[in-house]
């Protein structure tokens, strides 16, 4: 990179100058100088030595005009330590580059060239700002060194390890030992700082080298790049922009400004960022401009005029206005570039109409069907009238056949008809057309006006006639979309179908007639889901006839109680939906009939709510365990880390985990708060769960880091199998003195002897007890 010169200031001097003295460094504090220019001079280590490691690489590849990719490494050697590596096959080193060149700080031969990165002289020493020694090895001309630079007691060192022929290419690469801590901040930098690095080979976990880095003239975009906002790209070296010294607010537009290293942008003598000069900031501007216009231009092109209302209005209903990446995998919206833009954005107009303004008709789309009243909604096969009679466009509704209209009245059977024959799911409306639109005037407001709606006030009074008319041709194209509810003609088989299903009801009889109730019945109200919500109310009680000479035969347990029951079991309707208990009212008649029948699914509700039956039991200890899994939802929700640490707690809690998966129903606190008192007070929990249940209790409030340190634990990146968390719950669990597994000691085995015959209860409870 061509270093920028200072342009010569004029100078105002009053007086005669007696002496000039000439700037110069002092050598006797180079060890200063060189510890403030490798350790001192970078902000981010990390991310520096990454940029400056591969920068040099690739300048040397340029310099030699190979168009190899450099390699760029982050594995663990075969000492199980991470390292950070650079490797190029450029031009090389040989010794005496190594001492001329490497060994200088400040010495650079890229000063005088438009094409390479470096000019400073420092680069090669950026991972000293992160490790106080790294190795490069450098292959020249038939010959490989391997050296080692580190902080020296006084002064930084480089000493040759050792030198060899070698057959390969000429080349360097530079290895940096990573600290064990580090190593998710390396993986995170190096997609940062090489998200626009050509020919880069990625030997990184986790990271795919099968991606498209897509270049403009004036803008290039990475799938690698992190930076949600505009950014900056000096020759392919990324740099986040300071908006605030821009004068600017942050532009949500994740593509890259892209300059040459001619253009005029320079960056800090640590390259971490860019230099805002006066005249930076007006190229930056000026490229900012440029893009803008070339992404707007872009979406204008693809808003075109529409016959279609609803696309229309829901273009205005939102404010985003994508464009689709050059890759067609991401999209951008430019509302955040428009500022900057000579270009105005396109807004869609309805074909056929020159003076209809359509953004106002969004805004007033709650009133263009004010002709219409909305007399009934159907929702989930219930057909209701609607209080409001207010006739709201939902767009999204109208190329369903979600909305019919009619002019009288919509008959019993044709409502019946739609019920059964409508999509359960989707609200549908009907519509019925009251009124015609006035002219009205600028003294009354009223949106059932077209002077109104349209803001006639806004057009000259000879243009109003040809704007209504528009907008009347604009609701032709709304309403065609409506269904003709009175040309709607119910098929036959329907009727039909409906007279079957009254005979079946009435017993075979002929409808009308009254059914002769049979010996060994039992008339009841059954509990039944709700079909709408009733506030208060968990089911609804319906007639119910049951064969009682068949009953045995059923696949539940009827609960049933008096009328003054009903209240109760309609609070156990919901937690027993998965256990084949149905609840029933009978009269004091039927309680006659059923009092000394004995049969083993026909049981009181009284003696259901005594605890001595399985399903109350099941129901009791699966809100005792929900109770409990709200406590430590931590615990019970990310259960797989326990695995390796005590696989018999891990087990424990997947067994609760299920059981009440397979017995809990979603009722509210205090009912579930009353049914596990009734049952403690009456000791009708499930013991095939319940000690199981006591056990892990106790172990959740005897480890009182548990519960946070497993609800935080998906928190932090798990990149390997060594996570930190996991040694953290194993060193509490052992300080608590609670037991692990074995394998989580630091356990000396004889290999002679068998396991079972090494480690015993005695050997795990001394593990237990150790520090």
């Amino acid at each position: 990179m061509i270093l920028e010169k200072q342009t010569e200031a004029n100078i105002h001097q009053e007086g005669e100058s007696q002496d000039s003295i000439g700037m110069s460094l002092d050598l006797d504090s180079a060890q200063v100088l060189m510890q403030m220019l490798s350790k001192n001079l970078y902000s981010d280590s990390v991310g520096s030595t990454v940029r400056e490691c591969a920068s040099n690489a690739l300048d040397s590849h340029r310099r030699a005009g190979t168009t190899d990719p450099i390699i760029v490494s982050f594995t663990k050697n075969n000492d199980n330590n991470y390292e950070f590596s650079v490797e190029d096959f450029g031009i090389g080193l040989d010794a005496d580059d190594v001492r001329n060149i490497i060994s200088k700080y400040g010495k650079s031969t890229k000063r005088n060239s438009a094409t390479e990165l470096g000019m400073m002289g420092l680069g090669f020493k950026a991972p000293l700002a992160y490790s106080s020694s790294f190795y490069f090895t450098c292959r020249k001309n038939g010959v490989e060194r391997k050296y080692m630079m580190y902080e020296g007691e006084d002064t930084n060192t480089i000493d040759l390890l050792y030198e060899a022929p070698t057959t390969e290419r000429n080349g360097v690469k530079v290895i940096v030992p990573v600290k064990y801590y580090d190593r998710g901040d390396f993986r995170t930098k190096i997609r940062e700082q090489l998200a626009y690095f050509e020919s880069v080979y990625f030997n990184v976990e986790d990271m795919d080298n099968d991606f498209t880095i897509h270049r403009h003239e004036h803008f290039q975009f990475s799938p690698l790049a992190s930076d949600h906002y505009l950014h900056i790209c000096l020759d392919n070296v990324y740099y986040p922009i300071d908006f605030g010294k821009l004068g600017i607010d942050k532009i949500n537009f994740p593509v890259a400004l892209r300059f040459s290293l001619t253009d005029g942008i320079f960056p800090t003598p640590n390259r971490e960022s860019i230099r805002y000069t006066k005249e930076a900031k007006d190229i930056i501007l000026s490229k900012l401009s440029t893009v803008a216009d070339y992404f707007v231009q872009k979406y204008n092109e693809s808003i075109k005029d529409s016959d279609d209302p609803a696309a229309i209005i829901e273009y205005y209903q939102n404010e985003n206005r994508y464009i689709k990446s050059s890759d067609g995998k991401n999209k951008w919206d430019v509302n955040p570039l428009k500022k900057f833009s000579t270009v105005t954005i396109t807004q869609p107009k309805l074909k056929d109409t020159k003076f209809l303004d359509m953004k106002l008709i969004f805004r007033h789309r709650e009133y263009i069907l004010g002709e219409y009243e909305n007399k009934f909604q159907l929702y989930n096969r219930i057909m209701r009238t609607v209080k409001s009679h207010w006739a709201d466009l939902r767009i999204q509704k109208l190329d369903d056949n979600h909305y019919y209209v009619y002019t009288d009245k919509i008959s019993g059977l044709k409502k019946d008809y739609l019920k059964a024959t409508l999509e359960k799911y989707g609200t549908f409306y009907f519509l019925k057309k009251n009124r015609d639109f006035k002219l009205g005037s600028a003294k009354h407001v009223d949106y059932k006006t077209y002077y109104h709606i349209l803001k006639l006030e806004n057009h000259p009074k000879s243009r109003w006639r040809e704007v209504i008319k528009e907008f009347q041709y604009m609701l032709g194209l709304i309403t065609k979309k409506f269904k003709d509810l009175d040309a709607l003609e119910v098929p036959d088989t329907f009727v039909q179908s409906r007279k079957k299903v009254k005979v079946v009801a009435n017993g075979g009889k002929v409808p009308g007639q009254r059914r002769l109730k049979i010996k060994g019945e039992m008339v009841c109200k059954k509990a039944e889901p709700l079909e709408r919500w009733v506030d208060g109310k968990n089911c609804k009680w319906v007639s119910t006839i049951y064969d009682l000479a068949k009953f045995h035969q059923n696949p539940f347990i009827l609960v049933y109680g008096k009328q003054e029951d009903a209240e109760k079991m309609d609070k156990m309707f919901k937690p027993t939906r998965s256990l084949k208990v149905e609840f029933a009212i009978l009269s004091e008649r039927e309680l006659k009939i059923v009092k000394d029948i004995q049969l083993h699914n026909l049981i009181p509700f009284s003696e259901f709510m005594e605890g001595k039956n399985k399903p109350f039991q099941r129901i009791a200890t699966a809100c005792l365990i929900d109770r409990l899994y709200d406590e430590y939802r931590g615990v019970f929700n990310n259960t797989s880390p326990l695995h390796d640490i005590s696989k018999d707690l891990h087990d424990k809690i997947i067994a609760l985990h299920n059981y009440r998966a397979a017995n809990f129903k979603d009722v509210n606190d205090e009912v579930r708060n009353v049914i596990i008192d009734q049952a403690a007070e009456l000791k009708a929990f499930d013991p095939t769960i319940y000690s199981i249940y006591l056990q892990v209790e106790t172990i959740c409030r005897k480890l009182p880091f548990l519960n946070s340190m497993l609800g935080n634990i998906s928190r932090y990146r798990r990149d390997d199998d060594d996570n930190p968390m996991i040694q953290a719950l194993i060193d509490l669990f052992k300080y608590h003195k609670h037991r692990i597994d074995w394998k989580n000691y630091n356990i000396r085995l004889n290999e002679d002897l068998p396991l079972e015959q090494t480690l015993t209860s005695e050997t795990v409870e001394e593990l237990v007890n150790q520090d």
